[in-house]
C-alpha cells in the first residue's frame, strides 16, 4: 500500500517515528510542507507537482490534514483514504471524498469534538475516533492508540 504522510506545523516529518510499525511493509512518502508556499493550498499546488502518486491513503496531522483536504479537492482520485488527525475542514466537496477517519483527541484544544464529528460526518464513508487523554497532535500524544486506530482503518480499505 502506497502512503502519503502529512506533517503539522512546526514539526516536520520525523513526527511519524512512532508509527513506524504500522507503516512497515508499506510504501511511505512523506515530504516537508516548508518552502511550498504560505497556504495549504500554495502546499498542495507544490506537492501534486512533486508526488508520484495516487496514493492509497493519506494520513494528515492538523495542517497537514487541511492540506490533505486540498490536495483531495484539487485533485480528486489522488487520494485512495483519508486519516485526518487534529485537522479542521476546509472549502471541499464531500461528494467527492474518499472514506475517511477523523481523529481527534479528547483534549484537544484546536479542533472540538463537534468539528471533527461534523468533518466525519460530511463524507460519504467517514468515521471518527475519539483517543483519550489526547490533545491536538494523537499521534504523539498517544502514538499506541493512534497506531491501532490506524492500522484498523488501513485493514479495511
Amino acid at each position: 500500500m502506497k502512503i502519503l504522510l502529512l506533517h503539522a506545523f512546526p514539526l516536520d516529518p520525523s513526527m511519524w517515528e512512532a508509527q513506524q510499525p504500522v507503516l512497515e511493509g508499506h510504501e511511505v512518502v512523506a515530504p516537508s510542507i516548508y518552502g511550498r508556499g504560505s497556504t495549504m493550498d500554495a502546499w498542495a499546488d507544490s506537492l501534486v507537482g512533486a508526488l508520484d502518486g495516487p496514493f492509497d491513503c493519506c494520513v494528515g496531522a492538523s495542517m497537514g490534514g487541511g492540506c490533505a483536504l486540498a490536495l483531495e479537492r484539487k485533485l480528486p482520485g489522488l487520494l485512495g483514504a483519508l486519516v485526518l488527525s487534529g485537522a479542521h475542514a476546509g472549502p471541499d466537496a464531500p461528494e467527492r471524498r474518499p472514506p475517511v477517519l477523523v481523529v481527534v483527541g479528547d483534549s484537544d484544544e484546536m479542533v472540538s469534538l463537534d468539528a471533527a464529528r461534523a468533518l466525519a460526518e460530511s463524507a460519504p464513508r467517514g468515521r471518527l475516533d475519539v483517543i483519550e487523554d489526547a490533545g491536538h497532535l494523537v499521534s504523539l500524544d498517544q502514538p499506541d492508540r493512534f497506531n491501532a486506530v490506524l492500522a484498523r482503518f488501513l485493514e479495511d480499505l
